[in-house]
C-alpha cells in the first residue's frame, strides 16, 4: 500500500483528500480515494470514499445547535 497524496485546505490541519493504491491479488492496481467536506465549525459534515473513480459510499453528518453529532 502506498498513500500519495493528501491535500490540505489553507492554512489549518483539515485533511481534505486522500488517495493511495492497493496491488489486488490479480496484480491489478486498485485506487482508493477519500474526500472530506467540513463546516465553518471544522466539523466534518461529508465523506465520499471512491474506488478507481466511482463513488461507491457517502456519509453525510449533521450537528445540533449545541455542536453535537446527531445519531
Amino acid at each position: 500500500m502506498r498513500i500519495f497524496f493528501i491535500s490540505k485546505g489553507g492554512d489549518t490541519t483539515r485533511i481534505h483528500s486522500i488517495s493511495y493504491d492497493i496491488d489486488d491479488t490479480t496484480g491489478h492496481v486498485v485506487d482508493y480515494h477519500y474526500e472530506y467536506m467540513y463546516d465553518a465549525l471544522g466539523n466534518i459534515t461529508e465523506v465520499k470514499h471512491y474506488k478507481d473513480s466511482q463513488l461507491v459510499h457517502q456519509e453525510n453528518y449533521q450537528y445540533d445547535r449545541l455542536n453535537q453529532l446527531e445519531v
